[in-house]
């Protein structure tokens, strides 16, 4: 029987078939070992085999089923809203590393003209007077940060935590709310891999 799971759950489903494939993938050997004693070769090689071909077909059937599962979830994802909200909240962590990097307004600390016109005047006068200058710089350094502007980022920083905040509840809730179909020949084939289906 065919069963609607939500997107949580096709997640959940999926890592545990990926799991199992990963298992029966190092399992899977084209090599026996066969002890000198034994009383049957042609059935060792027998068994061998089929465990070879049932491993192969399990591997390959689940590889199938993970696909069509990750292409259900890829487009509920995208007629749900989802991957629009996922572009979304990449943008806002761009913004929010950008803007927590200037919205600190303890280092807000402009270098005012007066200040600056003097340390250029006195470090003039120091290279003009002085024989041991060569090399020196001749460039200062000058924040342009105000409080005004780094209060005016942390409230656009603020702004955007709250809406990334926003989105991770909507992702939650689309997540638990909107469900992929699993056809009822993968369900028998996932649950005789071992995978639990429920969600």
């Amino acid at each position: 029987m065919s069963q609607h799971v939500t997107l949580r759950a096709a997640s959940r489903i999926s890592s545990e078939a990926r799991k199992i494939v990963d298992q029966l993938v190092r399992e899977l050997k084209t090599d026996i070992q066969i002890g000198l004693y034994v009383e049957s070769v042609p059935t060792e090689l027998q068994t061998a085999t089929e465990k070879f071909t049932t491993g192969t077909k399990t591997v390959l059937e689940l590889e199938q089923i993970i696909g069509r599962l990750r292409a259900a979830v890829g487009k509920a994802n995208e007629t749900a809203g989802i991957n629009a909200l996922l572009t979304e909240d990449a943008a806002i962590q761009k913004q929010i590393t950008l803007l927590s990097k200037f919205s600190d307004v303890r280092n807000a600390r402009p270098t005012s003209v007066a200040e600056l016109t003097q340390t250029l005047a006195s470090n003039r006068k120091r290279k003009e007077t002085s024989e041991s200058y060569y090399g020196g710089n001749d460039e200062v350094i000058a924040s342009i940060l105000t409080v005004e502007l780094a209060s005016e980022f942390n409230t656009q920083l603020q702004a955007l935590k709250v809406r990334r905040q926003t989105i991770a509840d909507e992702l939650l809730q689309l997540n638990v709310t909107t469900k992929v179909l699993i056809k009822s020949e993968d369900v028998a084939a996932l649950k005789l891999a071992g995978v639990v289906i429920t969600g």
